[in-house]
């Protein structure tokens, strides 16, 4: 399986955000595959606003030759410290086949080729899927924290020197 992540810039995020799910610049946009439109607008605000556009854009994740839009993922914001945070999602119809893990490794080696040293990833419980696969991508878990919307979440993190000894990044 061919993943591979391609970072929006400016003109692909308005359009996108004006087309909605009829965006097809880039390829078949499966069912839910965009990232939501208040992480795109945020990251117009954001490089509107002067913020770095590699940390703020997100990435599609696309899928084989035909490069079918399956997913996003994107960091949140700038490294604090030298730990960035990631967040990701893959159509329901194109889950189960290793996408999530295959674009979260990809995102981590992109995160620690700009200069992070660590990858925070936050998962709430429940989602063992999600769970699953930061696990199998070397994340070891931290703790919980109460998130702004009042919801558990658990703090799951990739450290670079560890990553480069054990992962296949």
């Amino acid at each position: 399986m061919l993943v591979t992540l391609h970072q929006l810039n400016v003109s692909e995020l308005a359009a996108i955000l004006e087309q909605g799910s009829s965006f097809s610049a880039l390829g078949f946009v499966h069912q839910g595959a965009l990232p939501p439109p208040f992480v795109m607008r945020r990251a117009l605000e954001m490089v509107s606003a002067g913020e770095p556009e590699p940390w703020w854009s997100p990435f599609l994740i696309l899928e084989g030759p035909e490069h079918a839009i399956v997913g996003g993922c994107a960091f949140k914001g700038q490294p604090k410290s030298g730990r960035v945070e990631v967040l990701y999602g893959v159509s329901k119809g194109c889950r189960g086949r290793g996408i999530a893990g295959a674009a979260v490794r990809a995102l981590t080696a992109v995160a620690f080729a700009r200069g992070a040293v660590e990858v925070l990833a936050e998962i709430e419980p429940h989602n063992v899927a999600s769970i699953r696969v930061v696990e199998a991508c070397g994340f070891e878990r931290l703790s919980e924290r109460l998130a702004g919307d009042g919801k558990v979440v658990r703090q799951w993190l990739l450290v670079r020197n560890s990553c480069l000894a054990s992962c296949s990044i």
